[in-house]
């Protein structure tokens, strides 16, 4: 929440520190109630995955499109080749679970199937989500390095995210607002020995203008001088796929193209077109071109 002192004379006569204090403090027992509950066999998956203390570990929020974490997943195996990618599904309606689980399978990818939360606000599912993952599994597992990755964020060519994160614990895309700051909730890698001794919080802070991840500011980045980071890029282009397919495309550090709105407002039917093509040319060609 924002400081008390940053908050001017007509907000605090609209009531607006108390409104944005009750809501933190509804989130915050939302998710300490939420990440109590495991779902059945989560002892056993743990015991399974026992084998990457010490890795590198990537973690992918799944959120109800199969043919992206497929994608993903295929491109993630050639590209990313220092992570163990590992999904943790968040999606509402069990058919698409049973389709997500079933792409797992297919490339070797451990699978677990989020308690269902019952909340339509895409920044609160999401934040609360990534902070289960965290405190269920990534504080159990105790791993070397860990991230998590937007479910349609496609790995298309190689990347030095782990010598940044070595170099500096952390590393991601940079989500600025006024006089603080977060890593972008889709693409953040943190050292883990540097961060375990946090409690770590991946819910939103509008009242600072962060969105997921923003909560963090305080526990974590606030701590942390800005401008002895380095951050990934983020980038727009106009890719030509061919004749018949062209649009903009964000690149994320250069090697990851972001697919973009397809979780609850899901906009892929416009332009999954597009992305199949530029899925066939990947897979033809074997490497990525700007």
């Amino acid at each position: 929440m924002r400081k008390l002192s940053r908050y001017s004379v007509v907000e605090y006569l609209k009531l607006r520190p108390l409104k944005d204090a009750l809501k933190q403090y509804r989130n915050d027992i939302w998710q300490f109630f939420f990440c109590l509950k495991k779902p059945e066999g989560f002892e056993f998956f743990l015991q399974e995955q026992e084998c990457l203390r010490g890795e590198n570990i990537a973690i992918i929020i799944a959120f109800e499109q199969p043919w992206a974490l497929n994608w993903l997943l295929t491109m993630a195996v050639k590209n990313q080749p220092d992570f163990q990618f590992i999904v943790f599904d968040n999606s509402r309606y069990q058919d698409k679970r049973s389709e997500l689980k079933q792409v797992c399978l297919r490339h070797g990818i451990p699978y677990v199937g989020l308690p269902k939360l019952k909340t339509r606000h895409v920044n609160r599912s999401h934040g609360i989500a990534m902070t289960w993952v965290y405190r269920n599994f990534v504080s159990v597992i105790c791993p070397s390095v860990f991230g998590f990755v937007d479910h349609d964020l496609i790995p298309v060519s190689t990347s030095g995210i782990l010598d940044e994160v070595k170099r500096q614990s952390f590393y991601g895309v940079l989500n600025k607002s006024d006089m603080t700051w977060n890593l972008w909730a889709g693409f953040c890698f943190y050292d883990y020995s540097f961060v375990s001794g946090e409690n770590l919080n991946f819910l939103y802070d509008f009242s600072n203008g962060l969105d997921t991840g923003g909560r963090n500011y305080k526990c974590l980045y606030s701590k942390c001088d800005m401008s002895n980071l380095e951050f990934s890029s983020d980038e727009v282009y106009m890719l030509n796929v061919d004749e018949s397919n062209r649009r903009e495309v964000q690149l994320i550090d250069r090697s990851w193209v972001h697919i973009g709105s397809i979780s609850y407002n899901d906009n892929l039917a416009p332009k999954k077109k597009f992305f199949e093509a530029l899925e066939y040319a990947l897979n033809s060609k074997g490497f990525f071109e700007l």
